[in-house]
């Protein structure tokens, strides 16, 4: 991570996304390869690699129908929600939003604007950010209509990230935490699966 993390932004992404702020570009090169007139993106908040694979192993059993292309792609440190979110619907790093870095309240701005730079009418993009269950009306109306200094790759200039060693937390000692954020490979290497369903 620390020898070559700062230089996975700038890959390409054509045939899949290095690092989540990659995706909606990736979904915008597919869409005009594939000539596809709609395209959905579902982003499951703190979905880890190990838990992608129950996940998948649940689909399967109710539909064996469904089929799965499986990648996954880096977060950006820290990896907490508001700076993944917005660098998945923003389709840029972190420095380029320093002043929402703490909120997910600019995620539809975001993802409008990103749509409409492809040459999509406003009307055209929804976000919907929350939903009860797969069969949630939200989603129907949106498909259809060591204490160790982090380099800060990416990030606004004067923002800084502090990471405590292996298996520590900045927390007094004893407390027992479940923590979020850091550098492990279990935080920022991200599920990224295209699912279909095979009609034949």
């Amino acid at each position: 991570m620390l020898d070559r993390y700062g230089s996975l932004y700038n890959l390409p992404y054509h045939h899949q996304p290095v690092m989540v702020h990659h995706i909606p570009r990736f979904l915008a090169v597919e869409r005009t390869r594939k000539k596809l007139s709609k395209i959905a993106l579902l982003v499951l908040d703190g979905l880890a690699c190990d838990q992608w694979l129950l996940l998948k192993r649940h689909l399967e059993a109710s539909d064996a129908k469904w089929r799965f292309q499986e990648t996954t792609a880096f977060a950006w440190v820290p990896t907490v929600t508001s700076v993944t979110r917005q660098t998945i619907f923003a389709g840029e790093a972190p420095l380029f939003f320093p002043d929402s870095l703490g909120t997910t309240a600019k995620e539809k701005a975001h993802w409008q604007r990103f749509w409409e730079n492809e040459g999509l009418q406003r009307g055209s993009v929804e976000l919907v950010t929350s939903l009860d269950s797969v069969n949630d009306p939200n989603l129907e109306q949106a498909l259809g209509n060591p204490r160790l200094r982090w380099p800060g790759y990416g990030l606004p200039p004067g923002r800084h990230v502090l990471l405590a060693g292996d298996l520590k937390a900045f927390t007094d000692e004893g407390d027992r935490i479940v923590a979020h954020g850091g550098i492990a490979l279990e935080e920022v290497l991200v599920p990224f699966v295209a699912i279909r369903r095979d009609e034949s």
